[in-house]
């Protein structure tokens, strides 16, 4: 490849500016692509932005003439080089061809803007959260849903009123070169506890086991069921699975006499219920005793693999 290049130079930080690539491809057998890239210092391609055309279009002056090209946008919000190769491929596959590098100076000041805090998605059951962020032109005048931010160097933060439900959170930095620069985030509000419920035990029953399997029903306010991503279940420290809407904790240990089961339901934001039985431990021997085939599974109607067994 020969005569390659970018009709563009320089450009400003945060300004679009449209440039021509263009290559000459000398070759008997025409290329199967030819790829317009943007290059890391390592060499390793960023991303390809676009095939170049021998077409008359897209740019391209002549149809079929060798010279292949391809208008596309230089746009970068920070000052410095960026590079760009072009890359060939031919029929029959093997390595594709590299151009030499060519560049585009970015100048001025930084534009970008960021937010860091909270991240986007998250669950949160404060209505006022602080937002923090970074922006790339520390003169730039910040705000985040139209409140003004408090900025300290490139750092910005300010206190945004959130409703209940999934609420869009934009901060928008005015910069001191005339460009506006903007980044958004997904953040919803839950202020709404879990319910929880223990089925078994029964309150108020007894046992001469020295542990028990709990089980019982957790809800929340989601769209779906509830698995591990919406809620979580402890009873009495020990971590329960939670499964469709239903909670298993296994091997919770029980002391002689009477004993508080408790189960403590945790949303994805943050958010709190608590629900208790009472189970005595009797100190005698007498009564029913499980010796194996607790806790299994199969489909209903269904026989179980092992019968269940109780002295």
């Amino acid at each position: 490849m020969k005569a390659v290049g970018l009709s563009v130079t320089s450009a400003p930080a945060g300004t679009a500016v449209i440039g021509l690539a263009s290559a000459s491809v000398d070759s008997v057998t025409p290329p199967t692509s030819v790829i317009l890239q943007k290059v890391g210092t390592d060499n390793v391609a960023l991303a390809n932005l676009g095939a170049l055309h021998d077409d008359g279009a897209d740019g391209d002056a002549t149809a079929s003439d060798g010279t292949y090209s391809l208008r596309t946008t230089v746009f970068e919000n920070s000052p410095g080089m960026v590079r760009y190769r072009i890359a060939a491929a031919f029929p029959g596959g093997g390595q594709a061809i590299l151009s030499d590098m060519f560049s585009v100076a970015i100048t001025g000041t930084a534009t970008g803007i960021e937010i860091t805090s909270p991240s986007g998605g998250a669950y949160l059951n404060t209505s006022v959260i602080t937002v923090s962020g970074k922006v790339g032109d520390p003169a730039a005048q910040v705000t985040l849903n139209g409140i003004a931010a408090v900025l300290s160097g490139t750092a910005f933060n300010a206190s945004v009123p959130l409703n209940e439900g999934p609420n869009t959170i934009t901060a928008v930095a005015a910069n001191s070169g005339g460009s506006t620069t903007t980044n958004s985030i997904l953040v919803t509000l839950d202020t709404t506890a879990p319910k929880v419920e223990i089925y078994s035990p029964a309150a108020n029953g007894g046992t001469s086991a020295g542990n028990v399997t709990v089980s019982g029903m957790v809800n929340d306010i989601v769209v779906g069921t509830v698995n591990p991503q919406q809620a979580s279940v402890t009873v009495n420290g020990i971590a329960a699975e939670v499964v469709n809407r239903s909670f298993v904790a296994r091997n919770v240990p029980l002391n002689v006499g009477a004993n508080t089961v408790q189960a403590i339901a945790t949303d994805r934001a943050g958010n709190r219920a608590t629900t208790s039985a009472t189970v005595t431990r009797l100190a005698t021997s007498g009564g029913l005793t499980l010796v194996s085939g607790n806790n299994q599974r199969g489909h209903a109607t269904g026989q179980l693999a092992e019968p269940l067994v109780v002295r």
